[in-house]
């Protein structure tokens, strides 16, 4: 038998009520050999169109096909993701100090292709790992001049749209920001506001802690910031089922 004309069929087949009634009334009582729903249609006289199933969505008739179920019922709920991301850059004089979506005025800032925004570059790369997608550089590469100085909370938007695409929620991100200075305690509220807007998740599944490098390196002598993120990410699915 040449099994490249064969084609597996899932079950239940869907038709138009009144057009199957009408096939069914077609067959006669005997002698004939139906195997299933669309083979009615066929006999009686009826085109029968074919379309792209999903393998996952199958008929549970058997006992067999109900532990098959559960076994991808449980294979689904063990898809907790977590990513890590780092970012570094050096400071900039002549540039505006953005940290988490928030201005800080009067302090050296960042240099960067976009707005450099250390913080909100963390939390994009440990997303995008969490996902097992590529790095903020394919997303956003700095040889493209339309992100020339954009703000890095637009970038994180379309990492959000592009994780919710991939069927994750946000559990939670934590980060820690390390920086001699300017001291950023009374500005981490509002970081953690700007974020929470953008992923659609609340103040309190987001952590951000301040930390100097004890004038240690380049960071600990005021010549760059470094920020480090973890986020858990959940399969949508399985989101709902525990909410």
């Amino acid at each position: 038998m040449n099994r490249n004309n064969l084609i597996k069929i899932q079950t239940p087949q869907v038709f138009i009520t009144k057009i199957f009634k009408d096939a069914i009334s077609k067959i006669p009582s005997n002698n004939i050999e139906i195997t299933d729903d669309s083979s009615i249609l066929e006999y009686s006289g009826y085109k029968v169109k074919i379309c792209k199933g999903y393998e996952k969505l199958f008929k549970i008739t058997t006992i067999e096909d109900w532990e098959h179920f559960c076994e991808i019922i449980d294979r689904d709920k063990l898809m907790y993701r977590i990513g890590q991301g780092y970012d570094i850059h050096r400071k900039n004089l002549k540039n505006t100090l953005i940290i988490g979506g928030v201005k800080i005025l009067n302090e050296k800032g960042l240099e960067g292709h976009s707005d450099a925004d250390v913080l909100i570059h963390a939390i994009i790369d440990s997303l995008l790992g969490a996902a097992g997608l590529s790095d903020i550089g394919t997303y956003f590469p700095d040889t493209d001049i339309k992100y020339k100085n954009i703000s890095s909370l637009t970038m994180l938007k379309k990492v959000s749209e592009i994780i919710e695409k991939e069927n994750f929620v946000i559990s939670n991100i934590d980060t820690t920001v390390i920086a001699q200075s300017p001291k950023l305690i009374k500005y981490i509220p509002e970081m953690k506001t700007n974020i929470s807007k953008i992923l659609k998740i609340k103040i309190n599944q987001i952590g951000i802690k301040a930390k100097t490098n004890e004038k240690l390196d380049a960071v600990g002598n005021d010549k760059a910031i470094i920020a480090l993120s973890t986020a858990l990410i959940v399969r949508r699915h399985c989101y709902a089922e525990e909410n």
